[in-house]
């Protein structure tokens, strides 16, 4: 298996062997078979069984999906799906893929290191970036740079069991999501044990999105502060409440981003949603408001977003940079809230007499994802400067300072 240090984009389409207990082709059995494995353009998983089935299999592949295909490794059996089979004068082609990405094999109980591959990470400067979680662990990032930035390489000396080695990187990914606003994917990993022999590996990648990043509050001028940020994030998520806060919050933020170039409603109604999760804590685990006052039906959203942006000591003219936005605000005699709540059940609910600008839905969609990233940022202790993506005009990068009631 292609080790994670010389993992390229180039290199990730030359096929390397993956040695299995048994492959099995129909009735057929081939012990210590050896699969040939390399990714596609979009990162799935490649197993080219060309060399491992005759033509009769062949032939049978092509003209019916009743033959079963799969390996067994340590007594699991993992299906293969066979995505294409010919015969032809170009000679006998059958591929595969795996039914679930990533694959985790595990040979030993315990690891002592793990390196792996980061990919669709946000644009980072060429150097290493060592964060230290709340239980001490250190994780290196290495971003690979010109014709790779599509990867980074990303490595640990925690120690742990080889049935949850993933779930180490659960806090990172995390964060990723949140520097860059869409889902990076984590794979291609060996563990290494004490003897130093493969405790585990995994084939393949979690889900990532392919789709362009969007202006959001980091850019690699703010790479430097990454590892203080990291460690207040970590020590966040290991309280249980906060936790699942942040993480519906980026569900939401994350969504929001993805479609925001299929459409503007929708990504509108995921930020309103990333809000509605994070106003939701504020107000009952650091405001301290009641249950009775949290289900008053008599109290709106944009009242209680108003409620937990004060709170939270955020005082600043949240539409200073969406001119039409505030000009939508004036003119119906709105604030900032009362006019994000207006835009999204405009939306929601249909209106004959309104229908809301391109331009202002734009502009509200920037101040919400601005005020979910400005929210959890101070959930989670951080202040000082970050990019603000309300504006959208003039240079990219313009920043912001954050400064939190304490």
């Amino acid at each position: 298996m292609l080790d994670p240090e010389d993992f390229t984009c180039a290199k990730a389409q030359d096929p390397f062997q993956l040695e299995v207990d048994e492959l099995s082709i129909g009735s057929r059995r081939i012990k210590g078979a050896k699969l040939s494995i390399s990714y596609e353009a979009s990162w799935r998983v490649k197993i080219d069984l060309s060399d491992q089935v005759d033509d009769l299999e062949a032939l049978d592949l092509l003209i019916t999906d009743n033959t079963a295909v799969y390996f067994s490794e340590k007594g699991k059996d993992y299906p293969i799906i066979i995505t294409k089979a010919s015969l032809g004068g170009s000679g006998k082609v059958v591929t595969g893929t795996l039914q679930r990405e990533p694959l985790a094999l595990a040979y030993h109980e315990e690891y002592q290191t793990i390196s792996g591959i980061l990919l669709s990470p946000p644009k980072l400067i060429m150097r290493d970036i060592l964060l230290t979680d709340a239980d001490g662990r250190n994780f290196r990032i290495r971003p690979f740079g010109a014709h790779n930035e599509y990867l980074a390489h990303i490595s640990t000396e925690s120690q742990g069991n080889t049935d949850h080695f993933y779930g180490t990187f659960n806090e990172i990914f995390d964060f990723f999501t949140f520097l860059k606003g869409l889902h990076c994917g984590i794979g291609h990993m060996i563990a290494q044990g004490f003897d130093g022999t493969v405790a585990a590996r995994a084939v393949g990648f979690t889900r990532h999105d392919d789709c362009k990043s969007k202006t959001g509050w980091f850019d690699q001028s703010l790479q430097k502060a990454l590892p203080d940020l990291f460690s207040k994030f970590s020590c966040s998520m290991k309280k249980p409440l906060l936790h699942k806060a942040i993480r519906q919050g980026l569900s939401f933020y994350r969504a929001s981003n993805a479609s925001r170039d299929v459409s503007i409603e929708m990504s509108i109604i995921a930020s309103h949603s990333a809000l509605e999760a994070i106003t939701n804590y504020i107000l009952e685990h650091l405001a301290g408001w009641s249950k009775a006052m949290r289900t008053d039906r008599t109290t709106s959203f944009c009242d209680k977003l108003r409620a937990a942006v004060v709170f939270m000591g955020v005082d600043v003219n949240i539409l200073e940079h969406s001119p039409q936005a505030e000009a939508l605000s004036r003119n119906r005699n709105m604030d900032a809230f009362e006019m994000i709540s207006f835009i999204r059940n405009k939306i929601v609910h249909q209106d004959a007499k309104y229908v809301p600008k391109a331009l202002e839905l734009h502009e509200t969609w920037l101040v919400m994802q601005w005020l979910t990233e400005v929210l959890i940022l101070g959930m989670v202790g951080y202040e000082g400067e970050i990019v603000d993506r309300r504006i959208y005009t003039g240079w990219s990068g313009k920043k912001c300072v954050l400064k939190f009631r304490h």
